[in-house]
């Protein structure tokens, strides 16, 4: 059916439509695609892997897109926050249409909306909600954990003030505007529809070749995956990335042969500034990825000598890069198991190609995430295999923009950050157009304390990638260190908007410290499976969740002590789950000193956010600034070292006549 009704809304999949008492919305194709996998099983659970395999396939893995898909579709069903009518979230499992769609031609107003109403009625009613709140900022401490522990985990490798960062939100200057371009992912046409991988792969090296040019502005990754180039209205999505020009494609694969199509469009007005064909043996793809690459940079009036490659030859094994993208886009996946199925893929291509340098960096890439969600012993050995992938990723290629960045994360594991912010630093010099290292650089900024310098660079990674969850949510960070509630809610909304569930957990703390106290309640014990999953094992029995919520929510001194001795049980254990949400609750129940010991003794994988929400404003966080034990602490992990170098937080100041070897300082 070309139209459907649910509830009190009628669906039309041709005009990209949903009208109903909630408005009339223009909705994504990929939301509708979400609504038809669910329609095909109506009143059956639809796993969250079926249903991002389904629609975005393995590139555009990770469940943040799902969550925001699904969260745009009931937006536009008009679904009550507090009751799902018509999808139902089952947790830890996926999701289930509520009610049987309909004709809408032949059914009365809300024919189908009492099943829905029925079912939504009979489901579980969720966590107790806390019962008093806390004034304050004592819940930012927990949710600085949540919101920032992903940067790690994303999919990718890539007075108050408003940030804008897409053209709806802020018109960029012209000179920025003039050689803007997003490429946007090609499509793959072959028979059998099992190409994507390959199209996406090229896709992506024509993108990072064309980011190098410093003449151009290309929007990231993050940002230009989102569109489908055969599904979307070109001026839309310049609008919504502030961009002149878009690149779209085609790639056809019939057995040894390939067929590319490309051109480049100005937005606007439609005029085609170039397009071309090119046909030939499979063995010739990098060829074609290099006359793209020129084609595009010529016709925006950028000048490439003729004995310069504009895209370096990763490896001469056409084998080799077919199993390196299908292992890419597997580690990028959400599960465990797609990652280590990515792992696979990526060691038979070294296999085949030893001196695949890329290939080497994506495997310890994917191993740093794998370890983030396993037990301690586990992990250790993971992040020790990442670091051999990755020395030899950077003995083959020194020049290795990623090398560099996973060299930063696996000296946060060692605790050394200063070591860290040098290879983040190398990083940025050998690719600084790249939003995604833009946009870390200023979160290791926002872990040394210097918050004017990171918020800096993450509105500038911002302007190159608008649509950055992760990003935005880090800009949130920054203005709840500098006191900014108001922007740090907008742009956590902003955040969730775009799939980010867990900034959920920022907008329920800016509600408590704006005097919102039962409005702050309700958003806490709502919060999703995705967020609270991160607690176990130690807090996995009935009750645990709202025993945190009365410690970090309502201050109540005896759920702090019993979330206290939790912790103090888990991490007395020999093999215990460790990481930033966990850790992160020492800070919560106001117990500075053993977040500092057990910091120290746990090292894990992305340990450096937590070192980054100690600078938020609030007595909280002040009180560990200002404990005996910080100056120690601040020397052991190496951020000492690295504020002489790179300049020390606007929140300490250090004493007068110190020695290099006896620094002293003190924080407010």
């Amino acid at each position: 059916m070309d139209q459907v009704r649910i509830g009190t809304a009628t669906v039309n999949f041709s005009r990209l439509t949903i009208e109903g008492e909630a408005g009339n919305f223009s909705v994504e194709p990929m939301v509708l695609e979400v609504l038809r996998a669910l329609m095909a099983q109506p009143g059956e659970v639809v796993s969250r892997e079926a249903l991002i395999d389904q629609v975005w396939g393995v590139s555009y893995g990770g469940d943040e897109r799902l969550s925001r898909a699904i969260s745009l579709l009931r937006k536009a069903l008009g679904e009550d926050a507090r009751h799902n009518r018509y999808v139902e979230t089952i947790p830890k499992r996926g999701y289930r249409l509520l009610v049987t769609p309909c004709d809408p031609t032949t059914a009365g107003d809300g024919a189908n909306e009492s099943a829905g109403l029925a079912a939504s009625t009979a489901a579980p009613t969720g966590r107790p909600r806390a019962r008093r709140l806390l004034a304050g900022f004592a819940v930012l401490i927990i949710i600085a954990a949540v919101v920032l522990a992903l940067s790690l985990t994303r999919a990718g490798w890539p007075g108050s003030t408003a940030h804008g960062f897409a053209a709806t939100e802020t018109v960029q200057d012209d000179k920025d505007h003039r050689n803007s371009i997003a490429v946007l992912p090609f499509t793959d046409l072959s028979q059998a529809g099992d190409q994507k991988y390959l199209a996406d792969g090229l896709t992506e090296e024509i993108l990072d070749a064309i980011m190098k040019f410093p003449e151009l502005r290309v929007v990231g990754r993050t940002s230009s995956f989102r569109y489908q180039a055969n599904e979307i209205d070109p001026r839309k999505v310049a609008a919504d990335l502030n961009s002149r020009y878009l690149l779209i494609g085609s790639l056809r694969k019939h057995e040894e042969r390939l067929r590319v199509a490309a051109q480049l469009v100005e937005a606007d007005g439609g005029r085609v500034v170039w397009s071309q064909t090119f046909e030939g043996s499979a063995g010739r793809i990098f060829e074609f990825q290099e006359s793209i690459a020129r084609s595009i940079a010529a016709g925006l009036g950028v000048t490439i000598a003729a004995k310069d490659l504009v895209l370096p030859r990763m490896t001469g094994n056409e084998e080799a890069y077919e199993l390196f993208l299908q292992g890419r886009e597997m580690a990028r996946r959400f599960g465990r198991e797609n990652k280590r199925s990515g792992m696979r893929l990526l060691e038979q291509a070294i296999r085949l190609d030893p001196q695949f340098a890329l290939a080497w960096a994506w495997l310890g890439n994917a191993k740093l995430l794998l370890a983030i969600t396993q037990p301690a012993a586990e992990s250790r050995a993971l992040v020790a295999e990442a670091r051999t992938a990755v020395t030899k990723a950077k003995a083959i290629d020194p020049g290795l923009a990623m090398g560099h960045f996973l060299e930063a994360v696996l000296h946060d594991y060692d605790l050394d950050f200063a070591a860290s912010m040098d290879a983040m630093e190398r990083a940025y010099a050998a690719d600084p157009n790249q939003p995604y290292l833009i946009i870390r650089r200023g979160r290791n900024y926002a872990m040394l304390g210097q918050t004017d310098k990171a918020e800096q660079l993450i509105e500038e990674g911002l302007r190159r990638d608008p649509t950055d969850a992760i990003g935005i949510i880090n800009l949130s960070r920054i203005m709840l260190a500098k006191g900014d509630l108001a922007e740090a809610q907008r742009l956590a909304i902003r955040s969730r908007d775009l799939g980010f569930v867990p900034a959920g957990a920022v907008i329920c703390a800016m509600l408590n410290a704006q005097g919102n106290p039962q409005e702050a309640r309700t958003c806490w014990a709502k919060l999703p499976d995705e967020i609270t999953e991160r607690y176990r094992p130690p807090f996995v029995e009935q009750g645990a969740w709202s025993q945190i919520g009365r410690a970090v929510i309502d201050g109540d001194a005896d759920a702090r002590q019993q979330v206290f001795a939790t912790l103090q049980d888990h991490f007395a254990k020999p093999d215990p789950r460790v990481n930033n949400y966990l850790m992160d609750l020492y800070l919560a129940v106001g117990t500075p000193e053993a977040f500092m010991q057990e910091f120290v003794e746990h090292p894990y994988s992305g340990s450096s956010s937590s070192i980054a929400s100690v600078w938020i404003a609030g007595e909280h966080y002040s009180r560990l600034r200002r404990d005996p034990a910080f100056p120690a602490f601040a020397a052991r992990i190496g951020l000492v070292r690295a504020w002489e170098k790179y300049g020390w937080p606007e929140a300490c100041r250090k004493a007068d006549g110190t020695s290099p070897g006896l620094i002293k300082f003190s924080c407010t």
